[in-house]
């Protein structure tokens, strides 16, 4: 098969199973966010959000054999032998590429707690993924362009405070 037919027919399958991935994981951690919702009961609300976190593993790793099997990037990655699933991280990114969330959950998947991002107001939106990142719990941010701020002031530092509330 030639380089070209390869990459052809490797992109558009690529997006066909993310997309999969995507609706099959998203459904399934927004039932449970309808459960959490529906079912207020505190102790009921933490085995819901463990079986959540569950689903989006398996959401995670579906996303890592997909990684390697169409694209097999070549990595050099250091300093993962002190990390514990039991610590607490902040682990920041430039978002340089859209693959900087999928690559750090593959770097960082059963290393350390699954990880959260705080997240743009309007991805809430997004079918299956809104809902599966609200039904887990993601800080939403609002931001606010300079235009608006400088009309209604008082909107300043609300994302400073979204922060707060969320850590």
């Amino acid at each position: 098969m030639t380089l070209f037919l390869k990459n052809t027919l490797r992109i558009p399958l690529f997006l066909i199973f993310l997309s999969l991935n995507t609706i099959f994981h998203g459904s399934l951690v927004s039932l449970c966010g309808i459960i959490k919702f529906i079912i207020p009961l505190p102790k009921f609300r933490i085995i819901i959000a463990r079986i959540a976190y569950w689903i989006s593993g398996g959401f995670v790793l579906t996303d890592n054999v997909l990684m390697k099997v169409f694209y097999d990037p070549e990595w050099d990655i250091q300093g993962l032998e002190n990390l514990n699933m039991n610590g607490t991280y902040l682990v920041m990114s430039n978002h340089l590429s859209l693959l900087d969330i999928p690559t750090l959950q593959r770097v960082f998947f059963k290393q350390i707690p699954f990880l959260r991002f705080f997240i743009k107001q309007q991805l809430i939106f997004v079918p299956f993924l809104g809902q599966g990142l609200w039904a887990l719990n993601f800080p939403s941010m609002k931001r606010y362009s300079k235009e608006t701020l400088n009309k209604h002031p008082e909107l300043r530092g609300k994302d400073l405070e979204t922060t707060k509330r969320s850590c």
